[in-house]
């Protein structure tokens, strides 16, 4: 704290709480990135800096919330990313909002990703509805998820493996 004039050895006290002050706030300066950095520029002391993070950061908690909440209801499939890709996003915005103490809840997490997926995965989202309460969590819907796709993967595989036969079987006869 910064001493107040009068006091005795306020010259010394006062060069001691200058040099704390400096590396103080060269320390909380040198870790922002720098949309913060311009924020807090004006600061004085490293006490204004720190209030002043608190100030941004307490009003962005609550503005990000708002964000995620948005971006959640706003996931979309994409096949270059699979299921893992899709799951993905789902467990970024879950980490990040529980971070911000406002996990997204478990029957949520579920429907929007039943919600979400394409026409392939519409096994799935009819016989989730047929599963007990118990039965329907993230962590089983994903494993179902999972190994659906696989079981779509190797439809593929079988399926280009077969046109490949034809084609070859279909070059032997034209010879």
């Amino acid at each position: 704290m910064k001493p107040d004039q009068g006091v005795e050895d306020y010259m010394a006290k006062l060069d001691c709480w200058t040099k704390a002050n400096s590396k103080a706030k060269k320390r909380l300066v040198l870790s922002l990135d720098t949309q913060p950095l311009l924020r807090v520029a004006t600061c004085e002391t490293a006490k204004d800096v720190w209030n002043k993070l608190h100030q941004i950061y307490d009003n962005q908690s609550a503005e990000n919330i708002d964000l995620l909440r948005n971006k959640f209801h706003n996931i979309e499939w994409e096949w270059s990313g699979g299921v893992q890709g899709h799951l993905a996003k789902f467990d970024e915005i879950q980490t990040k909002m529980t971070m911000l103490k406002k996990p997204i809840d478990e029957g949520d997490m579920c429907a929007r990703l039943l919600q979400t997926l394409p026409k392939e995965f519409d096994h799935i989202y009819v016989t989730w509805h047929d599963l007990s309460l118990e039965d329907k969590t993230w962590l089983k819907l994903t494993k179902r998820c999972l190994n659906y796709e696989l079981r779509i993967a190797g439809r593929d595989e079988g399926n280009s493996a077969i046109a490949m036969m034809v084609t070859n079987i279909s070059i032997l006869i034209m010879n």
